[in-house]
């Protein structure tokens, strides 16, 4: 059996002739049988994953409570059970550094999304902001969760009658995110190309590497459905971005077509990338001279503090409140609220008193929001 180490070597040796003459047939067969995501990261160890996310809070929710209090073995051995980590080998695999690695774009250089907005309708035209999000999934999604409400998606006043007027979005952001949720889910993670995200004034376009996988073919999209990466499908789910119901696509161009957008383009015929394009709603001039706050820089700034003082007040007044029902309250997801509260608490600005169940919110006063 080769070690560890001299996999390490092997690999990056460039006579393949040697790899093979000292790989045994069954180990080589494990690696082309396995997945991408599910293969050992040789390169990493466990100090390259974000471990306390994955057991405080993935685990917890991978695992049911009566399965999980009867489980002593250590964490190698439990993220092992979840595909996130390889015993034999002693390193994560690819799927646990996509899901919880400190810096994926260390071990897969193209494992991120890259965001541009161009002044125009070509990529010819000049681009006026450009960012990465190159965290692993369990953060990046959260920022690309807040990232398209409020500095991707528009409105614009729309007269219907002298007494009333009508807000009308550039885009649904539920259906930018499901887009941005399937690349990053379905995508070829061994490409050095990063997921393209690109905004022009009349269209997006969300492009990732790899086309259809498996089953899936252009004569059945999008009725097939496989996973190239079914450790992230499975990881992605369990954080509750996805569903693996295969209704995302439909999902995506029912919510487009609500929202009076043209019906977007699949190209699904393409043999190394999958692209999306989705036309904008109206005229691409209406939302030009737009100002609200779901423009970005300062004044996605302040819709966060904006939503931090709701929260504080509702805990000022009820310190029994549940983050559901502040959720509820708020019309935002709870995953949005847990956030929030994670901030919220990090800076010393409220503080959790008790047990999850039983115990109550208590709010520092000597803030700016409680002063």
């Amino acid at each position: 059996m080769v070690t560890r180490e001299e996999l390490i070597s092997l690999l990056h040796s460039t006579e393949s002739s040697r790899v093979e003459r000292t790989v045994s047939t069954s180990d080589m067969d494990k690696f082309q049988e396995a997945s991408f995501d599910a293969s050992p990261c040789f390169r990493a160890t466990i100090d390259d994953l974000l471990v306390d996310k994955i057991e405080q809070e993935y685990i917890p929710k991978a695992v049911a409570p009566e399965i999980l209090a009867d489980d002593h073995r250590d964490l190698k051995h439990q993220m092992a059970s979840l595909g996130l980590f390889d015993l034999q080998y002693d390193c994560p695999t690819y799927g646990g550094v996509i899901l919880f690695g400190r810096n994926p774009k260390q071990f897969m250089h193209g494992a991120y999304v890259q965001y541009g907005r161009f002044g125009g309708k070509s990529k010819g035209d000049a681009i006026v902001e450009e960012r990465a999000f190159n965290e692993c999934l369990a953060v990046s999604l959260h920022k690309l969760e807040d990232f398209i409400e409020y500095g991707v998606c528009k409105t614009r006043p729309v007269f219907v009658s002298a007494m009333r007027e009508e807000q009308v979005k550039n885009y649904p952001k539920e259906a930018l995110r499901e887009l941005i949720y399937n690349a990053v889910m379905h995508r070829d993670y061994q490409s050095n190309m990063p997921t393209r995200f690109y905004s022009f004034n009349d269209r997006i376009e969300i492009m990732n590497p790899g086309g259809l996988y498996g089953k899936a073919r252009p004569e059945n999209f999008p009725f097939v459905n496989d996973y190239r990466n079914p450790i992230v499908a499975e990881g992605m789910k369990v954080m509750g971005f996805v569903n693996m119901f295969n209704h995302g696509v439909q999902n995506v161009k029912d919510l487009l077509k609500a929202n009076k957008n043209p019906e977007p383009q699949f190209n699904v015929d393409k043999i190394t990338v999958f692209e999306v394009i989705t036309p904008i709603a109206g005229p691409e001039d209406a939302y030009e001279k737009v100002v609200s706050t779901t423009d970005t820089g300062d004044n996605f700034k302040e819709m966060s503090e904006e939503m931090s003082e709701e929260i504080f007040q509702m805990m000022a007044e009820n310190p029994q409140i549940t983050t559901k029902e502040i959720a509820i309250e708020l019309n935002k997801t709870s995953r949005t609220v847990e956030r929030y509260v994670k901030k919220m608490r990090e800076a010393g600005i409220i503080k959790r008193i008790g047990a999850t169940k039983s115990g109550h919110w208590e709010v520092i006063k000597d803030n700016k929001y409680g002063k």
